[in-house]
């Protein structure tokens, strides 16, 4: 059986050898600005920050809007959203083959159509990550209010003080930006291993398929949830 990994590859071959004109013609960098290139380059461990502060965090938030709303349904939601990120995922493969100077929705929308429809998926991944910051933002606030009560009646004013302070974050350097993402991630990761240890070390392995028809009931799994 051919891996469709291994048939990805092979088209992604093809098409390289006939590439566009305009990639044909282009000219290679000067030595400098290679060099430049590649000592600006953030790495994978930073781009994994980076990213992870993007999808990784909604996880920790989500979750919990989405209870209030369908309940035990929730696990099932997010189920959902877990096997559309897979699919992302091999999108994302693909895309950074075919367009290895990077550019994103901007880059494949303006060469497959238009520039009009690059720009206007820049504008959506604009409004994008307006709305993921300050949701992620009051989302993490209001969390913490449950743990210190003190800052519930300052939610707004602490929330867009936070905005700003990540707004003058990035606007110093993506670099620096990435680094302070970094001690998120590692401790969100850490966090989940130990989560996932306490589970595995506390409920019997049998027990997981009944939780998990438990998750489409309705029915809480925890006196808080």
């Amino acid at each position: 059986m051919i891996s469709p990994v291994n048939t990805l590859k092979n088209r992604l071959c093809e098409e390289r050898q006939l590439s566009t004109p305009m990639a044909q013609t282009a000219s290679p960098l000067p030595k400098g600005d290679g060099q430049h290139q590649s000592v600006g380059q953030l790495g994978p461990l930073l781009c994994w920050a980076v990213v992870f502060a993007d999808i990784g965090s909604s996880i920790y938030y989500v979750p919990g809007i989405l209870y209030g709303r369908v309940g035990g349904l929730a696990g099932f939601f997010v189920l959902l959203t877990m096997s559309v990120f897979v699919l992302l995922t091999f999108k994302y493969a693909e895309v950074s083959a075919r367009f290895p100077e990077g550019g994103g929705v901007v880059t494949v929308a303006a060469q497959a159509i238009n520039s009009w429809v690059g720009a206007l998926g820049g504008m959506f991944i604009l409004v994008s990550y307006f709305l993921t910051a300050a949701i992620s933002c009051l989302s993490a606030i209001q969390y913490f209010s449950v743990v210190f009560p003190a800052i519930g009646p300052f939610i707004l004013e602490i929330t867009i003080t936070v905005l700003v302070l990540l707004g003058l974050l990035n606007w110093i350097g993506i670099s620096e930006s990435a680094k302070v993402s970094l001690v998120g991630a590692l401790i969100a990761f850490l966090s989940n291993l130990a989560i996932i240890w306490t589970v595995f070390t506390h409920i019997p392995v049998t027990e997981f398929p009944f939780l998990l028809s438990r998750m489409f009931e309705h029915a809480s799994l925890t006196p808080t949830s």
